[in-house]
């Protein structure tokens, strides 16, 4: 079965089938190079940032920033941050996102009441806080 630039009469470089064997799509190295240039050009346009660990791109919505911020501006524990970011809205869940983005910790020393633990941004949310200021 030809790849899609053979059937069009192309060369295609049989190595690209190692990428994608089962598809029979062919890749060009070119190809991927710009497909990733165009993807950043993307993400940046929507305020998508990607850490330096090659991490999944978060986007980080105002609300989330907000959080950042009011993590930073003072010290919180997890009671006050439940008191003033839980929510029951489904469709509101900024403090469920930004734990599973990995954006906040809760730290605790083993025996410390959960409610006093401090909440705390990671070295990620630190990251995506700089990196996405108007």
């Amino acid at each position: 079965m030809p790849c899609g630039a053979e059937a069009a009469g192309d060369d295609c470089d049989e190595s690209a089938h190692a990428a994608a064997p089962r598809t029979g799509i062919c890749v060009r190295p070119n190809d991927v190079v710009v497909l990733i240039a165009r993807i950043e050009q993307f993400a940046a346009k929507l305020g998508i940032m990607e850490t330096k660990q090659g991490t999944p791109l978060i986007e980080l919505t105002s609300l989330t920033r907000d959080l950042l911020e009011w993590l930073c501006s003072a010290p919180r524990t997890y009671a006050e941050t439940m008191e003033a970011w839980r929510s029951t809205c489904p469709r509101l869940t900024i403090w469920e996102d930004a734990l599973a983005d990995d954006l906040v910790e809760v730290r605790g020393d083993a025996g410390t009441p959960m409610h006093n633990c401090p909440v705390l941004l990671t070295r990620r949310g630190r990251e995506a806080l700089r990196n996405n200021q108007d």
